[in-house]
């Protein structure tokens, strides 16, 4: 699979291959899909994610959206709904340029740490702080690094803390990088 490449995704319809996304385990995939007897932290993740623009539904109906999902979960068209695509595509030339000139938004990835507030003094505290920081871009070991000594993660949980990184930004280091916080 390559870029530009008319593809079926997760979500029903048709979608073009804008890009697609190594990704790499990080800190904050330890307890998830991060196995330490396999893996460590910066290698590359086998399943990369796709960024996906959605031209047609399933019915070939034109439609402008976007996706993102596993590449495992896409597989391409076959030769004959590509003939379809290409030739709405080439008689329908408003649809076509409307289609080309749809500018994908910022992806967010969201990760969300919950917490017991009753347990976690200092807490508000140290979210603004790190607010202030997290704008220059922060790791999820130097968020958490931050948050420890009043983050108390027993449960029950009533809280939820919530990092978000862009548009799949990681550092050379290769771990992603958050550039939001808040409480949820």
């Amino acid at each position: 699979m390559q870029v530009g490449d008319w593809v079926t995704g997760y979500n029903k319809g048709l979608f073009k291959v804008e890009k697609i996304v190594k990704q790499y385990y990080d800190e904050c995939h330890v307890g998830g899909i991060l196995d330490a007897s396999k893996n460590k932290l910066g290698d590359e993740i086998s399943d990369p994610l796709v960024v996906l623009k959605k031209g047609f539904s399933g019915s070939y109906k034109p439609q402008i959206s976007w996706d993102v999902c596993a590449q495992s979960l896409c597989i391409k068209v076959s030769p004959e709904d590509l003939e379809v695509i290409e030739e709405t595509l080439n008689d329908d030339e408003k649809f076509r340029k409307k289609f080309d000139s749809y500018i994908i938004p910022p992806y967010k990835s969201l990760l969300n740490i919950g917490f017991n507030s009753r347990n976690s003094t200092g807490l508000i505290n140290k979210i603004d702080d790190i607010k202030a920081k997290i704008i220059d871009g922060m790791t999820y070991s130097e968020i958490k690094a931050k948050l420890n000594s009043d983050l108390k993660f027993e449960l029950p949980h009533n809280q939820m803390i919530q990092i978000i990184n862009f548009d799949f930004e990681i550092n050379e280091n290769k771990q992603i990088i958050f550039r939001e916080i808040g409480i949820i």
